[in-house]
């Protein structure tokens, strides 16, 4: 009896799991993208690719802001990825 009742759930719970992790997808497919092109083009993408990291390190802070709930945790998740960008900026 439980199968048949889990049955009409699974698609709004698989929709709202692939809605959850679209962010996650788009950054794996602009990461595939970029080492198709920089394998067909032979040229380096580095502009592409810091573009990239800081966009998935803004991204995962978006995503997880919500679940986190007192502003000094918020504060620690925005402190290590605040360090990797000075020193990503500073070299």
């Amino acid at each position: 009896m439980s199968q048949v009742e889990a049955t009409p759930s699974a698609p709004a719970s698989l929709t709202s799991r692939l809605w959850r992790e679209a962010p996650y997808l788009v950054a794996l497919v602009l990461a595939i993208f970029g080492v198709a092109y920089s394998n067909i083009s032979h040229q380096p993408l580095i502009s592409y690719w810091e573009f990239l990291a800081v966009a998935i390190g803004l991204m995962c802070i978006a995503t997880q802001w919500q679940a986190v709930s007192e502003r000094s945790d918020r504060f620690r998740l925005l402190g290590p990825r605040r360090f990797i960008g000075r020193r990503f900026w500073l070299r």
